[in-house]
């Protein structure tokens, strides 16, 4: 009977050293860390770099000065790729209504990047 209550008492002593240490040792993954810092070391960023870095999923704004020029934008998904890359998927409207989707990957040493497009679309 007494082993028993050894091995309860060491069990238990186990997992509360595991939840302390756990609760203790909550760090921001590096990647996480790269990307908050890449963000605060580079405002001048473009219109949808900025936007992509701190939008919502769902919300919409509208953008002036970007590379397809004023338009409205939407995040509509945020994943990681198979390479492990942040990824967000924006829905961009032109002012001629042209509607059309673009990838951005977060690199360590560059930040934000939009992605090649394999469609070109509408003709800005």
């Amino acid at each position: 009977m007494r082993i028993v209550s050894v091995i309860v008492r060491c069990g238990l002593l186990v997992l509360f050293v595991v939840f302390a240490g756990c609760a203790v040792l909550k760090e921001t993954p590096p990647q996480a860390q790269a990307e908050t810092q890449a963000q605060e070391a580079a405002p001048t960023q473009p219109p949808l770099e900025q936007y992509v870095a701190s939008a919502r999923l769902g919300e919409w704004t509208s953008l002036a000065g970007t590379r397809y020029g004023d338009v409205d934008v939407s995040l509509t998904n945020d994943y990681f790729s198979a390479s492990g890359k942040r990824c967000r998927l924006l829905n961009i409207v032109t002012k001629n209504k042209c509607n059309f989707e673009t990838v951005f990957c977060y690199d360590v040493d560059q930040g934000w990047k939009e992605t090649p497009r394999i469609w070109k679309g509408c003709s800005n």
